[in-house]
């Protein structure tokens, strides 16, 4: 929209002032994005919030005709207008809702390229969403304009004649159509500053980075020429091969002109509303072209000293002496720019190429003159019609002497308390919103209107002091013009994120001293809870009783509705900032508004709180160590199958009961299988029954012979063995005469086996057991195990 890459251009020269309240590297970037929008009113150009709400996916499945939306499109833009609407007043500017008119037939052209071959201005339902977004934002209180044509040239022109502090829109047509102030990107949010991000451009920064003069009435003549020569809405090809660098320079040159000839001309010469630099283009493309300048081809300067060389083209020295130089042969060698005719003129040059190429594009003559009446055209209809709109304050000074053609206009404000139940139908009806949460939504800006409300009735009745005795008489001026709420004290200040505090924490309470003081015996039960309150008021209790209590209980729960800028309560309250910075706020304040009762009062604990760790568990509670530890068996292990007898130890050979390793636990849960009527491998019994046999014959072995075993860890899953001592022969082979050996169990083998002082046949059957357990062995048929008798000593 606008002039062809006109942002890259202000972007690349500086033009844009660009800040982001994310920055941590810029501490400032909040305060200064509020305070250059605090008190301001300015004037958006609806369409631009209208096209963001109507393509922002995340609403496109919220607002649909699936979920009982008629007119999606209206829906999203009653919300994302109302929204916006609020976060900017908290802030504490005013906007002016402009939309679109009719678009002149200049721009069909551009709106066809854009949007299609049905595009056109006005109406349709691009036309519906802007009367939803001038219904919500009149209902707010707040002004609303219809311009006759374009959005962007009624707000400049709003902004030209002092209506408005600046304009929010991203078409850069305002700049040609005369604003001061350009807001391309303004986002506010009160609920995290670090949202908060700017881009803007002033009309003088323009004027001076640009070189278009000091004036800033000279920078929209200057960018419509611009317009003219590039292209843009009016005229979209303009002249043939002639880019931004190229045409900036023909604006230049063409401004110098016009402000030479206003300088000459004085206050005649300063009419706000003359155009005459579109006028100079004219002239200077119907001009003849200067022969002098057609015949500057090429460079005929001198290489050493940058003067020129009077030939036909570049020599490197002057052979017979330069004039300019002082000397009768040769030059002086110098730095710089060359200083022939074809290099000092290249301006003019360029020029001579620019009408040459404007002159041979087909049609432009025609279309450049269109394009500057329909610019100028927009401009004249948009200050006409500002005249008859219904919210724009019209005043007529009567010792005007009319030098500057026009009457003065009073600056756009708050002129209403926003209307909530119409707001409650209209985003009902929309949104779907239930009547209370659109009043939650507004119950900041309410209080920040009858803030000013009050403020100015004190003011004419002569002050806070005059009515802190009579608070009922006070009710009743403060009721005629629908006041609410007041404000009884400053709590503390707020900020977000380690930023300055930028708002107060207010105490709110009702305006009425007869629903303050029911309210509070009703919010806590108590009767003698609004006997603090202020005395008067009616004593008739309003008919929305419970929905004001409602509100207050609201505004205390959430902190930031009722945090107010700084500079909004510091105007009107300057008594309650007084005494904050006193200190004595609290002690001398107003009892704060009570929040809801508490549904369990509070008791004092019973006993005291235990230590982490040593809480008492009810009996069905486990201990998660429970899950990780051996578990014993709670009844006692079942009596050995009668096949497998228990060898006896003597007594003066057990071990006491303390010295009993792991491998009782695994016999206890051995015990504890067979108990619980499982059926076990007989394999595996018969090598465990093995094991324990074994076991005790090695302790009777190691006793009879005196020699100290090598001491054994602990465990339950394999014992230690001897490998260092090579057999003779396999375990096998060394354990075939004992295995071969029968008699009655408890007696003694037939023959004794060979053993030496190093070798021991007890160590080797403990061995070829291990050795047993641990090979893979076939299923063998189940039989009766054979008995070994392995207790008795040997003879």
């Amino acid at each position: 929209m606008g002039i062809a890459n006109l942002w890259k251009l202000l972007d690349e020269e500086g033009a844009i002032v660009r800040v982001d309240g994310s920055d941590e590297n810029d501490p400032d970037a909040q305060r200064i994005i509020r305070e250059s929008v605090d008190g301001k009113a300015l004037a958006v150009d609806l369409s631009l919030w209208i096209l963001q709400a109507c393509t922002q996916q995340a609403l496109d499945e919220v607002y649909n005709e699936d979920l009982g939306f008629d007119d999606p499109d209206a829906s999203k833009t009653a919300k994302i207008v109302f929204e916006r609407a609020l976060n900017y007043l908290r802030h504490g500017c005013v906007p002016v809702g402009v939309i679109d008119g009719q678009a002149p037939w200049q721009k069909l052209g551009a709106l066809r390229a854009r949007w299609g071959a049905h595009a056109g201005g006005g109406g349709g339902a691009f036309g519906r969403c802007g009367e939803v977004a001038l219904e919500v934002l009149r209902a707010l209180g707040l002004p609303g304009v219809e311009a006759p044509g374009e959005a962007e040239a009624t707000c400049a022109v709003m902004d030209s004649m002092g209506i408005v502090d600046g304009c929010v829109t991203s078409d850069g047509d305002s700049l040609l159509f005369g604003a001061r102030t350009v807001f391309k990107t303004l986002r506010l949010s009160h609920h995290d500053q670090r949202d908060l991000f700017m881009e803007r451009v002033e009309a003088a920064d323009v004027g001076k980075r640009l070189m278009l003069g000091d004036d800033v009435e000279h920078v929209a003549p200057a960018l419509t020429t611009l317009a003219l020569l590039t292209g843009g809405d009016y005229d979209l090809t303009g002249a043939k091969n002639v880019g931004g660098t190229k045409a900036l320079l023909v604006v230049k040159a063409l401004a110098k002109d016009e402000a030479r000839r206003r300088a000459l001309a004085g206050a005649a010469g300063r009419d706000r509303r003359a155009r005459t630099l579109p006028e100079r283009l004219d002239r200077f493309l119907a001009a003849p072209p200067d022969p002098t300048i057609e015949a500057l081809d090429k460079c005929t300067g001198c290489v050493r000293c940058k003067h020129d060389g009077c030939g036909k083209g570049k020599i490197k020295s002057h052979v017979r002496g330069c004039r300019l130089c002082g000397t009768e042969k040769g030059c002086v060698e110098r730095d710089g720019e060359c200083e022939c005719p074809f290099h000092a003129r290249a301006d003019e040059r360029w020029l001579h190429k620019v009408r040459e190429r404007a002159n041979a594009t087909d049609g432009y003559a025609r279309s450049f003159r269109d394009a500057a009446r329909g610019y100028a055209a927009q401009a004249r209809d948009a200050e006409e019609a500002l005249r008859e709109a219904s919210d724009v304050e019209w005043v007529v000074d009567e010792n005007d002497d009319g030098d500057d053609g026009f009457d003065s206009f009073r600056k756009m404000r708050w002129r209403r308390r926003p209307d909530v139940a119409r707001l409650q139908a209209l985003m009902e009806t929309y949104c779907q919103w239930e009547p209370r949460r659109t009043r939650e939504k507004l119950l900041p800006v309410l209080v920040e209107w009858d803030m000013k409300a009050a403020r100015r009735l004190l003011r004419r009745v002569g002050g806070d002091a005059s009515l802190a005795s009579d608070p009922g008489r006070r009710w009743e001026l403060l009721r005629r013009r629908g006041v609410e709420f007041v404000v009884e004290r400053i709590a503390k200040t707020s900020g977000n994120n380690k930023a300055p505090p930028w708002r107060y924490l207010l105490e709110v309470n009702s305006a009425d001293p007869a629903h303050w003081a029911a309210w509070q015996r009703a919010a806590t039960g108590d009767p003698a809870a609004g006997e603090s309150a202020p005395k008067g008021g009616t004593g008739v209790l309003p008919p929305n009783f419970h929905e004001r209590g409602d509100d207050l209980a609201f505004l205390k729960a959430l902190a930031q509705r009722r945090s107010v800028r700084v500079s909004l309560v510091r105007e009107t309250c300057p008594h309650l900032v007084a005494r904050f910075d006193a200190g004595g706020s609290k002690a001398t304040s107003a009892p704060s508004t009570p929040a809801k009762a508490k549904s369990k009062p509070t008791t004092p604990r019973k006993t005291p709180k235990t230590v982490r760790g040593t809480k008492t568990r009810s009996p069905d509670q486990h201990d998660i160590t429970s899950f990780f530890s051996q578990r014993r068996p709670t009844a006692p292990p079942a009596a050995p199958p009668a096949s497998t007898p228990t060898p006896r130890t003597p007594a003066s050979k057990r071990k006491p009961s303390s010295e009993v390793g792991d491998d009782s636990a695994h016999d206890s849960d051995s015990d504890e299988i067979l108990g619980a009527g499982l059926r076990p491998d007989p394999g595996a019994v018969r090598r465990l029954d093995a094991k324990k046999k074994l076991s005790f014959v090695a302790t009777e072995e190691e006793g009879d012979e005196g020699l100290a075993s090598p001491a054994r860890p602990k465990s339950s899953a394999v014992s230690v063995m001897d490998l260092r001592t090579p057999p003779k022969s396999s375990a096998r082979e060394q354990l075939a005469p004992v295995l071969s050996q029968k008699g009655p169990p408890g007696g003694a083998p037939a023959s004794p086996a060979s053993r030496s002082p190093l070798f021991s046949p007890t160590k080797k059957v403990r061995q070829a057991t291990l050795f047993e357990c641990l090979s893979p062995k076939k299923a063998a048929t189940p039989s009766q195990p054979e008995t070994v008798d392995l207790c008795t000593p040997q003879k």
